[in-house]
């Protein structure tokens, strides 16, 4: 996801949202909430960035039923980096479906560090490469909050600049030029939040097992399989206390693009995105959600992590940390939709970050 700095004109309309009241406890109106943002933004990745933002969260008539979301970003940056994004999180047939479904095109200048849960910043690379990547998630309900399902994920992308004489240049990396990476699978999603887009209560359980194979159509040769676990606690008031923690393994030939990634908005706020790179990943984040006055609220994060290229090779340096707070402005309250303002702390990196939602 993107770090946007600076969201224009946000605090400056009080009919974006179509809130009854700026109460969040109380009960959603059914309806549409479209917000359309005009954005200028910043982050560690990708600097200045200017560009547009919109997001749909159509509420259903009856409260127990789960919202469907629909957020569109187009961003064009000072390093020549572009991003089209549409991200679908609907539930259709009153609850009895579940579609998530992502697209992003992407050219994007970035940095490599290597490959492990040891890298150096003095060993940096710079590359610059075209992706489109989308990926489908269709499931349905096999009982309450339980959702089974299929899960299909396709990568398409080339290598459009390189650094000479490095280690992406020397093409000891397998798929650092070019590739075409389908992996198919099976899924399943426990989900008792209180709300899709801004939970203040409940759980979300996913796991997830893909196959990418020659048969799959893909040109490499290895499976992932993912678990993660999401559980929100209102501990006073609308204070939250929000906890995340994700296991992931991949086995076989994996292309360098799609080895597993710490670093960045959604995993540890501080380091580089994808900072560390390698076949196993294990990550820890909480949060802790205080409204303070109107429409603004404080966050504050921590959260340790590490990857290894088997789960014996994990924290074969120690955890990696990431600490820090930020800023909430809540933009829509029937939609619980905020503008983000994160500053993370990693030890020998920082990063600011400005998103529309939360990091989890």
């Amino acid at each position: 996801m993107l770090g946007w700095c600076l969201v224009l004109a946000a605090a400056a309309r009080p009919a974006l949202a179509q809130a009854e009241s700026d109460d969040s406890d109380g009960p959603t109106s059914p309806g549409v909430s479209v917000i359309p943002l005009p954005v200028i933004a910043y982050s560690p990745e990708t600097k200045l960035q200017l560009g547009v933002a919109a997001v749909t969260v159509l509420r259903p008539q009856l409260e127990q039923q789960r919202a469907t979301s629909f957020k569109t970003v187009a961003i064009y940056s000072t390093n020549h980096s572009a991003t089209l994004e549409f991200e679908l999180e609907a539930f259709l047939l009153d609850d009895r479906v579940f579609l998530g479904t992502r697209l992003e095109l992407q050219h994007m200048p970035s940095t490599l560090f290597g490959i492990g849960n040891h890298t150096d910043l003095d060993d940096a690379e710079d590359f610059t490469r075209s992706t489109l990547t989308a990926e489908t998630l269709p499931m349905y309900a096999a009982a309450r909050y339980i959702y089974l399902g299929p899960i299909a994920k396709l990568d398409l992308y080339d290598l459009d600049e390189r650094q000479e004489g490095g280690l992406l240049d020397s093409d000891a990396v397998l798929g650092a030029r070019s590739g075409r990476d389908l992996g198919v699978g099976i899924a399943s999603r426990y989900d008792s939040r209180d709300h899709s887009v801004g939970p203040m209560a409940g759980h979300l359980l996913k796991a997830s097992a893909r196959a990418h194979h020659g048969l799959t159509g893909s040109q490499f040769a290895y499976e992932r399989y993912g678990l993660e676990a999401r559980t929100y606690a209102r501990l006073y008031r609308e204070q939250v206390l929000a906890v995340a923690a994700s296991a992931a393994v991949l086995r076989g030939s994996v292309p360098y693009f799609n080895l597993l990634k710490l670093g960045g908005w959604e995993s540890l706020r501080g380091h580089f995105g994808g900072r560390y790179r390698d076949k196993t990943r294990v990550m820890l984040q909480a949060e802790y959600r205080v409204p303070i006055v109107w429409r603004i609220g404080a966050v504050g994060f921590g959260g340790v992590g590490d990857v290894g290229s088997s789960p014996g090779g994990l924290l074969s340096h120690g955890l990696k940390f990431s600490v820090g707070g930020g800023l909430r402005l809540l933009l829509d309250a029937d939609a619980r939709v905020n503008l983000a303002i994160d500053f993370g702390y990693a030890g020998d990196q920082t990063g600011l970050y400005v998103e529309l939602g939360e990091a989890f």
